[in-house]
């Protein structure tokens, strides 16, 4: 079991080394100065109309497809 953990924690990691640069891309565009993670962040509420999530899964899967 210590290895699957390892194994989810590894992947993981490159997955948000990947993100990273693109929520950066994304939210200096947009002049953001926040960028939160509704999951991580104990948010109550939150305003949908500026949701950046789907612009950046765009560009995560043509930086996927670039490699």
């Amino acid at each position: 079991q210590s290895e699957q953990q390892a194994l989810t924690q590894d992947l993981q990691n490159e997955f948000q080394t990947r993100l990273n640069p693109i929520i950066d891309q994304v939210a200096n565009e947009k002049g953001l100065h926040y960028v939160l993670s509704i999951a991580d962040s104990g948010v109550v509420w939150v305003n949908t109309g500026l949701n950046i999530s789907a612009e950046v899964m765009k560009r995560l899967d043509a930086a996927g497809k670039t490699k």
